[in-house]
Protein backbone atom coordinates (compact mmCIF):
# COMPACT_ATOMS: atom_id res chain seq x y z
CA UNK A 1 0.00 0.00 0.00
CA UNK A 2 2.70 2.44 0.78
CA UNK A 3 4.19 2.13 -2.40
CA UNK A 4 4.42 5.17 -4.80
CA UNK A 5 1.01 4.24 -7.04
CA UNK A 6 -0.72 3.10 -4.05
CA UNK A 7 0.85 6.11 -1.99
CA UNK A 8 -3.32 8.40 -1.89
CA UNK A 9 -5.01 4.96 -0.90
CA UNK A 10 -2.96 4.75 2.23
CA UNK A 11 -2.77 8.41 2.97
CA UNK A 12 -6.55 7.80 2.89
CA UNK A 13 -6.50 5.06 4.93
CA UNK A 14 -4.63 6.72 7.92
CA UNK A 15 -6.72 9.58 7.86
CA UNK A 16 -9.64 7.95 8.85
CA UNK A 17 -7.58 5.12 11.73
CA UNK A 18 -5.49 8.97 12.78
CA UNK A 19 -8.97 10.65 13.01
CA UNK A 20 -10.95 7.23 14.49
CA UNK A 21 -8.17 7.62 17.25
CA UNK A 22 -8.30 11.09 17.86
CA UNK A 23 -4.49 11.57 17.19
CA UNK A 24 -3.51 9.01 20.00
CA UNK A 25 -1.19 6.06 20.51
CA UNK A 26 -3.88 3.38 20.57
CA UNK A 27 -1.95 1.16 22.82
CA UNK A 28 -0.43 3.71 25.42
CA UNK A 29 -2.23 6.97 24.24
CA UNK A 30 0.60 9.02 24.29
CA UNK A 31 -0.44 12.50 21.81
CA UNK A 32 2.04 14.25 19.22
CA UNK A 33 0.80 16.29 16.55
CA UNK A 34 3.47 14.67 14.02
CA UNK A 35 4.26 11.31 13.56
CA UNK A 36 1.63 9.08 14.41
CA UNK A 37 2.33 5.60 12.75
CA UNK A 38 -0.47 3.82 11.27
CA UNK A 39 0.31 0.42 12.30
CA UNK A 40 -1.31 -2.91 10.41
CA UNK A 41 -2.57 -5.69 12.77
CA UNK A 42 -2.51 -9.09 11.54
CA UNK A 43 -3.88 -12.36 12.65
CA UNK A 44 -1.20 -15.08 11.86
CA UNK A 45 -2.24 -19.08 11.41
CA UNK A 46 1.28 -20.69 11.38
CA UNK A 47 -0.31 -24.27 11.23
CA UNK A 48 -0.88 -22.60 7.73
CA UNK A 49 1.17 -19.80 7.00
CA UNK A 50 -1.54 -17.48 6.02
CA UNK A 51 -1.44 -13.75 7.61
CA UNK A 52 -4.79 -11.86 7.53
CA UNK A 53 -4.97 -8.33 7.55
CA UNK A 54 -7.06 -7.84 10.27
CA UNK A 55 -7.22 -3.81 10.73
CA UNK A 56 -5.22 -0.90 11.55
CA UNK A 57 -4.35 1.06 14.68
CA UNK A 58 -2.60 4.79 15.52
CA UNK A 59 0.48 3.93 17.47
CA UNK A 60 2.95 6.25 18.71
CA UNK A 61 7.14 6.20 17.42
CA UNK A 62 8.05 4.44 20.08
CA UNK A 63 5.17 1.68 20.71
CA UNK A 64 6.15 1.24 17.01
CA UNK A 65 9.42 0.32 18.06
CA UNK A 66 7.79 -1.99 20.54
CA UNK A 67 5.86 -3.67 17.95
CA UNK A 68 8.90 -3.89 15.53
CA UNK A 69 11.38 -5.11 18.09
CA UNK A 70 13.35 -7.12 15.59
CA UNK A 71 13.55 -3.87 13.31
CA UNK A 72 14.27 -2.38 16.18
CA UNK A 73 17.28 -4.22 16.88
CA UNK A 74 18.28 -4.70 13.81
CA UNK A 75 18.39 -1.12 12.55
CA UNK A 76 17.86 1.35 15.28
CA UNK A 77 20.34 -0.39 17.63
CA UNK A 78 23.39 0.12 16.11
CA UNK A 79 23.16 3.73 15.60
CA UNK A 80 21.29 4.36 19.14
CA UNK A 81 22.59 1.91 21.43
CA UNK A 82 20.11 3.85 24.28
CA UNK A 83 17.22 2.78 22.45
CA UNK A 84 16.59 -0.62 24.17
CA UNK A 85 16.80 1.17 27.40
CA UNK A 86 13.95 3.43 26.12
CA UNK A 87 12.05 0.46 24.82
CA UNK A 88 12.36 -1.77 27.72
CA UNK A 89 11.26 1.36 29.86
CA UNK A 90 8.70 1.41 27.37
CA UNK A 91 7.12 -1.49 27.57
CA UNK A 92 7.53 -1.53 31.43
CA UNK A 93 5.48 1.27 31.20
CA UNK A 94 2.81 0.65 29.19
CA UNK A 95 2.12 -2.70 30.93
CA UNK A 96 3.07 -1.97 34.52
CA UNK A 97 5.49 -4.45 34.91
CA UNK A 98 9.26 -4.40 35.96
CA UNK A 99 12.07 -3.96 33.75
CA UNK A 100 13.22 -7.97 33.89
CA UNK A 101 9.13 -8.55 33.46
CA UNK A 102 9.75 -6.24 30.22
CA UNK A 103 12.74 -7.76 28.88
CA UNK A 104 11.42 -11.67 29.16
CA UNK A 105 8.34 -10.06 26.94
CA UNK A 106 10.25 -8.65 24.32
CA UNK A 107 12.56 -12.23 24.47
CA UNK A 108 9.17 -13.49 23.36
CA UNK A 109 9.71 -11.43 19.95
CA UNK A 110 12.02 -13.14 19.10
CA UNK A 111 10.25 -16.26 18.28
CA UNK A 112 8.49 -14.34 15.31
CA UNK A 113 12.05 -14.28 13.66
CA UNK A 114 12.37 -17.41 13.07
CA UNK A 115 9.62 -17.88 11.36
CA UNK A 116 9.33 -14.30 9.44
CA UNK A 117 11.26 -15.69 6.45
CA UNK A 118 8.84 -18.71 5.53
CA UNK A 119 6.30 -18.30 2.82
CA UNK A 120 3.35 -16.90 4.04
CA UNK A 121 0.33 -16.44 1.97
CA UNK A 122 -1.24 -12.85 2.42
CA UNK A 123 -5.00 -12.30 3.33
CA UNK A 124 -7.05 -9.45 4.21
CA UNK A 125 -10.12 -9.93 6.06
CA UNK A 126 -13.36 -9.14 4.51
CA UNK A 127 -15.02 -6.47 6.65
CA UNK A 128 -11.63 -4.37 6.25
CA UNK A 129 -12.10 -4.34 2.80
CA UNK A 130 -15.58 -3.68 2.90
CA UNK A 131 -14.35 -0.67 5.05
CA UNK A 132 -11.56 0.09 2.70
CA UNK A 133 -12.67 -1.32 -0.64
CA UNK A 134 -9.46 0.07 -1.92
CA UNK A 135 -7.88 -2.82 0.00
CA UNK A 136 -9.86 -5.39 -2.77
CA UNK A 137 -6.97 -4.23 -5.48
CA UNK A 138 -4.27 -5.21 -4.01
CA UNK A 139 -1.51 -7.70 -5.60
CA UNK A 140 -1.08 -10.04 -2.63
Amino acid sequence: MRSEGRRKDWKHIRSVILNRAKGRCQICGHYQEKGMICHEKWKYDKKKLIATLVDFKIVCPMCNNVLHFGRTMAVIYEKKPEILDEVLSHVSGVNDVTPDKASQILDCMWEWIKIADEDWQIEIALRLVSRFPDLANLEL
